[in-house]
């Protein structure tokens, strides 16, 4: 009896029970591993795609040893930030480059989602029992969710999303219970900064949430800093902010004329809106920076210094990479509304039910009465405080912007949700309580149908993004790879348009370096621009070597229809390139190009000095942080750990 009585204690402490989900979730993992990872490359236009080159771009300069090609790798795309490549490329270092390793940072993501979720049940709840009720809801309906499981398992940012929004906010709950410790501080700015470098709306929407509940606390903080403080502030900051005004104003002249192409020192340039905003932004950062030194101790809240730190820095770091801050605003911005239709409320809300009830969940009953226990427990975390409150936020907020976002896609849903399934676990966890074994036996049953109810599969694959029944890519890869020969630089161009397809397959065939170039057609309208555009970058092409594939699109996207016939107007009258016998795969037609003279010209460097001034701002900005005579952002000075 005594025994029985420990085990149950030690079943109910947080250390037990979490020992327990930690082999449940490894056992989710294990047999979630996809069992033909071929079936995702159905889908040329995916961006699935581009996260796999990257990575396999970032794995083999860290191979070489090349941390200029690291650095390149990580910043050539802004829109994206680097961390899914980064995690991808170390993982990748050691094995051959393959796409079944492209799932992993997603899987580790997923993971990270169910024991954090476990963790913040456990603390915004009661009581040990009222926790391990809520945990095992939440974390059973996240390793059940039909479509999250396909997300997850995809080479995707929504599962590491998922995870590292869980982990944010479970860094919240612990700093908002003691402020005043540097560590907790610091781990919460950097759960914040890995969230932000997964992905820019992920950031946003946990940000959001937490602003709200914040609020009134900032707000009281706000009025109550000296107006001496605010006074020098504004007349520190005086210069910089005029300099990013005129740089900014400069931004929408450059725009208007992009690329500009200048003289400096004799040497042509070319300038871009994004190299504009750059400037400014650095100039404006190194005048926050000079600020910092001034601000007295004591001025800002134990754990605001070490959260800025932690955070604050890296972000504004970022931002100095050229067009990251343009990307970044477009990415959280209105017109970021990519290939759906024009926006309307009521219709926006019944396409998210429509993920949410038949994708997320195994069926509309289940989302029904998920929604129902959310509602409840939502409403009883809201009066515990300002931590659990922090869930419900969390929840509501998320349901709001994906409902309010301009693009619509299902898949959004898939990195806050667990919020929603928190709520929903505080739920029940309280009816069970209220009504003892009976309450238990039903919230079992409950979660039992969950569980094994037959999912609808084909709308899974519609809320993943996933075309199991359209023609493989690495069918059409086989066919193209033979005409890569060896270059070291391929060009390549499509009647469908720009894929980063080419890119991974060609590095995959020979575990090695390779670079693909192509144009980008699919923005112009008519069949003229196309030609002209096509004609153009034949002419200059970096490569000697051109692959040229046509065929039908596998679905149609903006600013692309006939005109793309222009491809084949250039190609048919150029003189550069000689063609070689054409291979059929399918309903594609490959066709190898080569250059007549052997000698293709130089790619001309496009960020170089940019990248210079970049590296300046963020050396005179850390500097100026760092430097030991000033107070610094470490808030070491402030508080201690």
């Amino acid at each position: 009896m005594a025994n029985r009585q420990a085990l149950a204690r030690w079943c109910l402490s947080r250390a037990g029970a979490s020992l327990v989900v930690a082999g449940c979730i490894s056992l989710v993992l294990l047999t979630a591993w996809p069992d033909d990872p071929s079936a995702l490359w159905r889908d040329v236009y995916h961006d699935r795609n581009t996260h796999l080159a990257r990575g396999f771009d970032v794995a083999l300069a860290l191979r070489a040893g090349d941390g200029a090609g690291v650095l390149e790798a990580l910043t050539r795309i802004t829109v994206w930030p680097p961390l899914h490549p980064l995690l991808l490329g170390l993982l990748l270092v050691p094995v051959p480059l393959g796409p079944a390793w492209g799932v992993v940072p997603g899987m580790l993501g997923w993971g990270l989602a169910m024991a954090f979720s476990w963790a913040i049940a456990m603390r915004v709840t009661p009581d040990a029992r009222q926790g391990i009720v809520a945990g095992v809801v939440v974390v059973g309906l996240l390793a059940v969710s039909p479509a999250l499981r396909l997300l997850s398992t995809d080479v995707m940012h929504e599962g590491l999303g998922a995870g590292l929004s869980a982990m944010a906010l479970h860094a919240f709950l612990r700093c908002a219970e003691a402020p005043a410790r540097g560590a907790r501080a610091a781990w919460f700015g950097a759960c914040l900064s890995l969230l932000f470098f997964t992905k820019y709306n992920y950031w946003l929407i946990l940000m959001a949430a937490l602003g709200v509940g914040l609020l009134p606390e900032v707000w009281r903080a706000a009025w109550a800093l000296p107006r001496g403080a605010v006074i020098g502030c504004i007349r520190t900051l005086r210069w910089p902010l005029l300099a990013l005004l005129l740089l900014t104003a400069g931004v929408g002249w450059v725009a208007m004329r992009a690329p500009l192409d200048v003289t400096l020192a004799g040497r042509a340039l070319r300038v871009y809106p994004g190299h504009v905003f750059a400037l400014g932004h650095g100039l404006l950062l190194v005048g926050l920076c000079l600020l910092w030194r001034r601000v007295p101790p004591g001025l800002l809240p134990p754990s605001v210094p070490t959260v800025l730190a932690w955070h604050g820095m890296p972000v504004l770091l970022w931002f100095l990479v050229p067009d990251a801050l343009l990307s970044f605003l477009w990415f959280i911005g209105p017109t970021h509304s990519g290939a759906t239709l024009a926006y309307q409320p009521l219709q926006a809300l019944l396409f998210q039910w429509a993920g949410f009830s038949q994708g997320f969940h195994v069926a509309p009953w289940s989302a029904a009465s998920v929604l129902g226990a959310a509602i409840l427990g939502g409403a009883l975390l809201w009066r515990r405080g300002p931590g659990p409150r922090a869930v419900a936020l969390l929840a509501l907020v998320s349901a709001a912007i994906v409902v309010l976002h301009p693009q619509q896609q299902w898949r959004f849903q898939a990195t806050s949700l667990f919020a929603v399934w928190l709520c929903a676990g505080a739920g029940v966890a309280a009816v069970v309580a209220r009504f003892g074994r009976g309450g238990l036996a039903v919230a079992l049953v409950w979660l039992g149908l969950h569980i094994f109810a037959e999912p609808d599969r084909a709308m899974a694959d519609a809320v993943a993004i996933r075309r199991p029944a359209a023609p493989s890519d690495l069918a059409l890869a086989a066919a193209y790879l033979p005409l890569a020969g060896d270059d070291v630089r391929v060009g390549f161009v499509a009647s469908f348009g720009v894929s980063d397809l080419f890119a991974w397959t060609l590095q995959a065939a020979c575990d090695c370096r390779r670079t693909v170039e192509q144009p980008w057609l699919q923005a112009s309208a008519s069949r003229a621009d196309v030609r002209r555009l096509a004609d153009n970058w034949l002419a200059s092409a970096p490569v000697a070597r051109l692959v040229a594939i046509e065929m039908q699109a596998p679905y149609s996207l903006p600013n692309m229809g006939p005109g793309m016939a222009g491809l084949a107007d250039a190609l048919a009258g150029q003189s550069r390139f000689v063609a070689t016998p054409a291979a059929v795969v399918g309903a594609a037609r490959v066709t190898l190009w080569m250059d007549r003279a052997g000698d293709p010209p130089q790619k001309p460097m496009r960020h170089r000095l940019a990248g210079l001034l970049s590296l300046a701002f963020a050396v005179v900005s850390l500097g100026a942080v760092l430097w030991p005579s000033g107070r610094g952002m470490v808030g070491a000075d402030r508080h201690k750990a």
